[in-house]
């Protein structure tokens, strides 16, 4: 014989908890007029209240002989909480095992265990401890299987009996099997009452391990256990995990963890904001929708389901575009708003001249005619300061200005071709959806839309970071934020296909020019098992919301915590998917980037102990250094901390250098890229208290600077800590480039060049450098 427990083993329920039936049962009684005749006190309060009234039946049946109650007498105690009629109790009692009939589901692996038992002519029977009556079960069950029809089942309401005590093992025993527990099999989820009660019988047991919450699903439901929302989201994530861990057991790990992502992140977020856009279509009578390449590609298919599902008279549409393919061809002579464009282009990855003209979309060649000292700086590296003064120089140059136009005139053409091949713009009926951000390629994409028509582009947002600067450009954005790390929602809406990089006419057809960019890695990733997980969620949650007749959901407060769990405190599982996704953060990455990879500590070393000025990208090769942070162990993180206490910036610079990057030095002038660049190849370094050892650190590390000797005044103290400082008055004997000076306080650094002057030095080859203070 074979017996199964019944709840969380052969059937579940839609919510994360069983207490999730009474929140969906309360906003019923709040919503649904026909209960409005029942006392205020009870609809408003119902979910604690029917807790209550189960735990104080139980207080006061239970005896040496009763060890279970039934829901009749639940709902007896339940009248004790207001003037309520015995009509109105019975009413809502009906409400109760209709709501749990409606919103369970079969647990299909077991199902089909009942199904082989049964054909290999082995008897099957199932007990369970429940309130609810075994006509009641029976009918829940036959929903989900119609085996289960004939089937025992056992009760410890029927028989006062429950599975945790055991007696209720002795009553199937007697009633199955005369006394006897020889070959008996009992599967269930819970380990007491299951597995350790059931063994003292010497009842054979096995564990069934029901797919629990996830830590970010337990905060969900922190303070919020009424919420349906909260309740049909964790619950609809978990059984669809139940899918994956029971029936894909041939999958890699790494496509269960895709799978398991798309199922309780990508779904949860993703779902409510394009039935929030189907929504506002609605109200907005907008026919079509245009879906943005890459960030659309799922949000299409989820509203593809929904327009399916529901009958929508809305088209969607897959709409190819980047800001690599709109940006710069938005640009024209009286619209050259480049500055908006720069400010929102990580303005902070460009290093070279050559960055600057892909930025452009220009021949590196054609800044020479519009920068001063071109041919001095075209080889370097450029500081912040020095990128910020050159974008300057270039936006107030006419001239440059109408080169960029003109070399864009034949890919904004290109756009507009493909607009209006795709779009019948006349009609005004349509509008675009994107992710998430500033809306600047939307802003440049209505730009170009100006060619065509003065009315406005619409355009529905999840996540927008700033306030429109456009009128031509109509935002509706589902959420607010420029939360810190929040870009991160780019990983949730990935596509199987490369940035778009401009548009190409084949055959009459203008057709987008797409890169070979991440579509093999996020294969690897795992990524098109996300989006199964995210395809499979949202079946299910639009069945659940549509049993318990909920249109719209209040998700919102939920996006925000499941974005706040992923970008600050996620759990490794969390943070390995995400910070191992392959990801482009600035459209101009000539590498293959992941978002946030593991540090080693020789990295964390490099960063923040004995990094000089270097752009940190030399070090650091992913787009989030953040989120990188985010997956160090503690014992890495205090290493950091260490390493900031010792070097509190990584930063250097000359200590009479302006933001522009002129007079640096001794009142010499020079035009500086990056500070690495004043410093000659071979160098002998005054100082080696704190600020000399890091200094005399960093420049080890680079293989482009010799350090001939290591000097100071005090060099007898540092050569017994074995650090290998000479004399001063060595210096006389020696040649080099150039003296660097690493101390902080500058009436000491005047002190030291006036004493290596008096020792023969050049003063215009002493450099004095010291840490950019802290803003």
């Amino acid at each position: 014989m074979y017996s199964f427990d019944i709840f969380d083993t052969i059937i579940t329920r839609t919510t994360a908890t069983p207490t999730g039936i009474f929140a969906i049962m309360q906003m019923h009684l709040q919503k649904d007029f026909k209960y409005q005749d029942i006392d205020e006190h009870i609809r408003n309060h119902f979910y604690h209240l029917r807790i209550c009234a189960e735990r104080l039946a139980r207080d006061s049946y239970y005896s040496a002989e009763v060890n279970d109650i039934t829901l009749a007498q639940i709902y007896k105690a339940l009248g004790e909480s207001g003037i309520i009629s015995e009509t109105q109790l019975e009413r809502i009692q009906a409400l109760e095992i209709q709501t749990e009939y409606e919103n369970t589901i079969g647990i299909d692996c077991n199902i089909r265990k009942v199904h082989e038992l049964i054909r290999s002519g082995h008897r099957v029977v199932l007990i369970s401890d429940m309130y609810l009556d075994k006509d009641i079960i029976r009918k829940i069950l036959m929903k989900a299987d119609a085996v289960f029809e004939t089937i025992p089942i056992y009760v410890s309401s029927e028989y006062k009996k429950t599975k945790n005590d055991g007696r209720l093992y002795e009553v199937v025993a007697e009633k199955e099997n005369g006394g006897s527990f020889k070959n008996w099999y009992h599967i269930g989820d819970n380990i007491d009452s299951d597995v350790l009660k059931a063994a003292t019988y010497g009842i054979k047991s096995e564990y069934y391990f029901f797919e629990p919450l996830q830590q970010y699903e337990e905060e969900l439901l922190k303070g919020n256990e009424s919420s349906v929302t909260a309740q049909i989201t964790a619950g609809t994530a978990r059984n669809t995990r139940l899918i994956l861990n029971k029936e894909e057991t041939a999958r890699s790990l790494i496509e269960k963890k895709a799978f398991k992502i798309g199922s309780s992140f990508g779904g949860p977020m993703l779902y409510p904001y394009v039935q929030w856009i189907l929504n506002q279509c609605k109200k907005q009578n907008i026919k079509k929708l245009y879906f943005v390449a890459r960030d659309g590609y799922i949000l299409k298919k989820i509203a593809d389901k929904l327009i399916e599902w529901n009958g929508l008279d809305i088209t969607s549409h897959y709409f190819y575009g980047s800001r690599k393919a709109w940006r710069m061809p938005s640009l024209t002579l009286s619209h050259f708003e480049v500055r908006n464009i720069l400010n929102n282009s990580y303005i902070n990855k460009l290093h070279t001249f050559e960055d600057i003209a892909e930025l452009f979309e220009i021949p590196v060649e054609l800044l020479q005619t519009s920068l001063p000292n071109f041919e001095t700086l075209k080889t370097k590296v450029l500081s912040s300061d020095a990128v910020s003064e050159l974008l300057e120089i270039l936006c107030a140059d006419d001239n440059f200005k109408q080169t960029v136009c003109e070399i864009q005139q034949e890919k904004r053409a290109d756009v507009l071709a493909y607009i209006k091949q795709e779009i019948n713009v006349p009609e005004q009926d349509f509008a675009f959806v994107e992710l998430s951000g500033t809306g600047v390629t939307q802003e440049c994409l209505a730009s170009i839309f100006k060619d065509i028509t003065d009315i406005p582009i619409r355009t529905f947002y999840l996540k927008k970071d700033r306030l429109g600067k456009l009128d031509s450009n109509i935002s509706f954005a589902y959420y607010l934020s420029d939360l810190p790390l929040s870009y991160i929602i780019e990983e949730l809406c990935r596509a199987p296909h490369g940035q778009t990089l401009g548009y190409r006419l084949e055959d009459g057809r203008v057709l987008p020019i797409l890169a070979d960019d991440e579509k093999d890695l996020l294969e690897q990733h795992g990524y098109s098992r996300y989006i199964e997980g995210v395809l499979t969620f949202s079946e299910m949650y639009y069945k659940v919301l549509n049993i318990n007749n909920l249109n719209e959901c209040d998700s919102v407060s939920i996006f925000i915590k499941y974005l706040e769990y992923i970008i600050q405190k996620p759990d490794r599982e969390t943070s390995d998917y995400f910070g191992d996704m392959p990801f482009n953060l600035t459209g101009r990455d000539k590498e293959e980037t992941i978002f946030a990879p593991k540090l080693t500590r020789k990295q964390l070393e490099q960063i923040f102990l004995t990094r000089y000025n270097e752009p940190i990208e030399n070090y650091y090769k992913g787009s989030s250094l953040e989120y990188s942070l985010l997956r160090c162990s503690e014992e890495e993180k205090e290493l950091m901390h260490q390493y900031r206490e010792k070097n509190r910036t990584a930063n250097w610079y000359s200590a009479n250098s302006s933001c522009a990057g002129i007079d640096v030095g001794w009142g010499e002038d020079h035009i500086y890229a990056d500070e690495y660049d004043l410093i000659a190849e071979n160098v002998v370094l005054y100082a080696a208290g704190k600020r000399g050892q890091l200094l005399h650190s960093q420049l080890s590390n680079r293989s482009e600077y010799n350090i001939i000797a290591w000097i100071d005044a005090n060099y007898e103290q540092y050569q017994k800590q074995h650090l290998n400082v000479q004399n001063p008055s060595v210096i006389k004997q020696l040649e080099f480039d150039q003296v660097v000076i690493g101390v902080l306080d500058k009436r000491i650094a005047l002190e030291i060049t006036d004493k290596l002057v008096g020792l023969g030095v050049p003063k215009k080859k002493i450099l004095w450098v010291r840490p950019r203070p802290r803003v």
